[in-house]
């Protein structure tokens, strides 16, 4: 819609002026005087006055539909900008949630048998649940990044290496509460990606916004025409 001027830069369009959509207004204002109440055949009847008021109308909802437009994109961009810390504070949790988990001390875990121990077949079997859970979190801690994704990128379970089966449930403790980090991320992702999404306008809704200072002078002026032919002219 920018046009170059002589220096080749761009310039504003004609319709994001005031000055320029005033003068259009008043030029409107004259024109429609002129045709519909000067000139005595085309002057307004009372049914020629209700047609103008539900064009005033259809035009005052093309302005609704750009108010629209315009609300949701600035409340969405505010929105977004703010949404940026929780999806970096979700992305450090899960980060270091994985490398909590492949680092010795929780999941990588050697334990040393004592009086105390379960039976060896029970022992032996815990402690191979979690050798399986310390190479899957290697292996998932050399898998995603550490830096948050580009884009607010989803990190999907699918994309990792395959989950180990566990004997029991000791170590399954360190998986469930892996994928709940994994869950809230990708809900913080989506969540700003949806917002930047709706911060922007769709080429309909950059047309009705466009259009917008046209529709709301044409329906102005038509209104002006409108009350001078029912105030001064008493149509029949």
């Amino acid at each position: 819609m920018a046009k170059a001027n002589n220096d080749g830069a761009m310039d504003l369009p004609f319709i994001v002026k005031p000055f320029n959509i005033f003068l259009l207004f008043l030029a409107e204002v004259a024109v429609l005087h002129i045709i519909f109440i000067a000139i005595p055949p085309f002057r307004l009847r009372k049914t020629s006055l209700a047609v103008v008021q539900y064009i005033v109308l259809l035009l005052a909802v093309l302005g609704l539909v750009s108010a629209i437009s315009n609300a949701r994109q600035q409340v969405a961009q505010n929105l977004f900008n703010f949404s940026k810390p929780n999806v970096e504070f979700e992305f450090r949790s899960l980060r270091s949630r994985i490398d909590d988990y492949s680092a010795p001390g929780l999941a990588c875990m050697t334990f040393v048998r004592s009086p105390a121990s379960p039976p060896a077949a029970e022992f032996d079997r815990t402690q191979h649940d979690y050798d399986e859970a310390c190479q899957w979190f290697k292996q998932i801690a050399s898998s995603v990044p550490r830096d948050l994704p580009p884009d607010n990128a989803d990190i999907s379970l699918n994309s990792l290496p395959p989950q180990p089966h566990f004997s029991g449930h000791e170590a399954d403790g360190f998986v469930q509460r892996f994928k709940e980090s994994l869950d809230e991320y990708n809900r913080a992702a989506e969540h700003r990606r949806f917002l930047e999404q709706a911060s922007r306008r769709s080429d309909a809704e950059e047309f009705f916004v466009i259009l917008l200072p046209l529709s709301v002078s044409l329906a102005l002026a038509l209104q002006f025409t409108k009350v001078t032919a029912d105030t001064w002219f008493k149509p029949s």
